[in-house]
């Protein structure tokens, strides 16, 4: 009888687990907005690097982003 209690435990597990994996892999994300503000002159150098270094750290972990770059008002 052990037995029997066993393997139906392990069986309802393991198709939650299935389950639980398939539910994970369909999962949109979520979103992160930041806001940076560039001291005077120094926009292009933020934008540098962005465009060099954190883009790619954010590739090694599997992150897209998109940047998008407000026009200054004279």
């Amino acid at each position: 009888m052990r037995w029997k209690i066993t393997a139906f435990l392990g069986l309802v597990f393991g198709v939650a687990g299935i389950v639980w994996g398939y539910a994970q892999r369909n999962t949109v994300g979520f979103f992160e907005l930041r806001v940076y503000t560039a001291q005077p002159g120094k926009r292009d150098a933020l934008a540098a690097r962005f465009a060099n270094r954190t883009a790619v750290i954010y590739a090694r972990h599997g992150i897209t982003n998109g940047y998008r770059r407000r026009a200054i008002r004279s």
